[in-house]
Formats: structure tokens, C-alpha cells, sequence
């Protein structure tokens, strides 16, 4: 989801990522596979995936319903296009096994604590100098 959820925070918009940003940052969490998908609530499962998905609300939840029937993110993300992602956690609850849980990864992280070092993933802004050559 493009908003952090933190009850009691305000709403984070969150900065789009290329594909080649969604990969990095999707390939340096894995190691969250196997985590609680919410801290202290088991029955929302454990995260089984995190992947690049569409950054859009909508095509968030196509992803998650394209995944849960094929259980592979890169088959899942072949429907979009555009060049606007994230990076999601996906979970199958634990009680309603024909559904499927996704989540921001960012905001995912900021929820749990965890670091994420965007100096990683975002070069700084080229420095313009007008009409000046360089």
C-alpha cells in the first residue's frame, strides 16, 4: 500500500520506485521471509514473499491476487507495465487460507523498527546549473 497504516502516526505518502530500485531493496529483505506479517498477531500469517509490485493501490491488489494463484512474483507482475513500483510484503492468513495479505515493505519496516537505508536505493539529484554548461 502506497500510505502507512500506524495507528496514531500520520498518513506517509511514499516516493515511487523504478524496477531496478523495487529489485535492489526487494533482494536485500528477504531475509524477513518466515516474519510475523504484523507484529504480535499470528493469525495474519507469516510474510511468504516480498517482491516489486505496482506502486498503484489497484494493481497492488491484482499482483496479490495474481501471486496467490500462481505463487510466483515475477509470473504475477507480468500484467503491468507502467513505471511506477514498490516493494510488498505478502503473507496467506493464517484462518482464511484462500486470502492474501500485502503490505508496503517500507512501511512495513518503519512499523517494525527495522532500518532501511534509502541512501541506498535514491541517487542524489543531479545538480543543475542552469543554462551554464558543465
Amino acid at each position: 500500500m502506497p500510505t502507512s497504516e500506524k495507528p496514531g502516526t500520520e498518513t506517509l505518502k511514499l516516493t515511487p520506485l523504478t524496477f531496478r530500485q523495487a529489485v535492489a531493496i526487494s533482494r536485500d529483505y528477504q531475509h524477513l521471509i518466515g516474519s510475523l506479517f504484523e507484529k504480535g498477531v499470528i493469525g495474519k500469517g507469516y510474510i511468504e514473499c516480498i517482491a516489486p509490485a505496482p506502486y498503484e493501490e489497484s494493481k497492488q491488489w491484482l499482483f496479490g491476487q495474481y501471486y496467490k494463484e500462481l505463487k510466483d512474483p515475477v509470473k504475477a507482475l507480468q500484467f503491468y507495465k507502467g513505471p511506477e513500483y514498490t516493494v510488498v510484503a505478502l503473507s496467506i492468513p493464517v484462518l482464511r487460507k484462500r486470502g492474501i495479505l500485502y503490505r508496503d515493505l517500507r512501511s512495513y519496516l518503519a512499523e517494525n523498527d527495522i532500518p532501511f537505508h534509502n541512501t541506498r536505493y535514491f541517487e542524489p539529484k543531479a545538480v543543475t546549473y542552469g543554462s551554464y554548461p558543465r
